[in-house]
């Protein structure tokens, strides 16, 4: 019985690792492309739209499955997935903020050269 629940444990903390890991990789990510966007004109954060939304996709589900399986409120491995759940979220947030603010500024003045 006891060595059935150490898996369960080990498996949700590898969730739980996975959620912080995927969510740490997309906010460097993010910022890369932020700055690459910034230093190159012909590269920047359209060029990792495929890169950054999966990774913070993944980084919030993993953090909402590890929660919902990690019963202790003091655990450890509920901060990890805390985290993760927050970096995948804030990353997916100010991903719609930039996409919307990059319309915003260059869609209107789209129309003006006709």
């Amino acid at each position: 019985m006891e060595l059935n629940t150490t898996r369960k444990n080990n498996k949700v903390r590898g969730i739980a690792l996975a959620a912080l890991l995927l969510g740490i990789g997309s906010v460097v990510v993010l910022t890369v492309s932020i700055l690459l966007g910034i230093l190159v004109e012909s590269i920047g954060i359209t060029s990792f739209y495929g890169l950054i939304i999966p990774l913070g996709l993944a980084a919030f589900i993993c953090g909402l499955i590890a929660r919902n399986k990690i019963n202790t409120e003091k655990s450890a491995d509920r901060r990890v997935a805390t985290i993760g759940l927050i970096l995948g979220a804030l990353v997916l947030g100010l991903l719609l903020i930039l996409i919307i603010t990059i319309f915003v500024i260059f869609i209107p003045g789209l129309g003006a050269h006709q």
